[in-house]
């Protein structure tokens, strides 16, 4: 009987949990996963569809801060993506994640990632963003 009740409480909170995210965090979530397949597949023209005009961000390979102009699709073989945060502000989604990939020469790396989202002209694009590799022991921490 303890553990119908624990499993009860868990699923009315695991629901209450989804029910507060918003469409706009669903859907731009749904374009972070369409971004990931576009690497995966090496479709750079529907990737750079994702881009603002006015992104800034610093890639985990740069030295310092690129624009649009130097974001491309690379070479990976496989992904899983683990959200950590996805979180409307206003006009902004900004979403907190780890990407585990792997490269077609079979090295896997972690990496730590920010993407920052805003609605323009009735698209969600990506603004700024953050990368940095992270050990793939790094504890990883489950923020709503």
């Amino acid at each position: 009987m303890k553990r119908l009740v624990i499993l009860l409480v868990s699923i009315a909170f695991s629901t209450l949990v989804q029910a507060q995210e918003t469409s706009a965090e669903r859907e731009v979530w749904q374009k972070e996963e369409a971004y990931w397949r576009y690497v995966s597949s090496g479709d750079s023209k529907s990737f750079k569809t994702l881009w603002s005009d006015r992104f800034t961000g610093w890639p985990d390979d740069a030295p310092r801060p690129v624009d649009k102009s130097q974001i491309d699709v690379w070479k990976i073989s496989d992904y899983k993506l683990t959200p950590l945060s996805v979180r409307e502000h206003g006009k902004d989604i900004v979403m907190t994640f780890y990407c585990a990939n792997t490269t077609v020469d079979g090295k896997t790396t972690e990496e730590r990632l920010t993407h920052t989202w805003q609605r323009e002209n009735g698209e969600w694009h990506i603004v700024g963003g953050m990368a940095c590799y992270a050990p793939c022991d790094a504890q990883q921490s489950n923020v709503r």
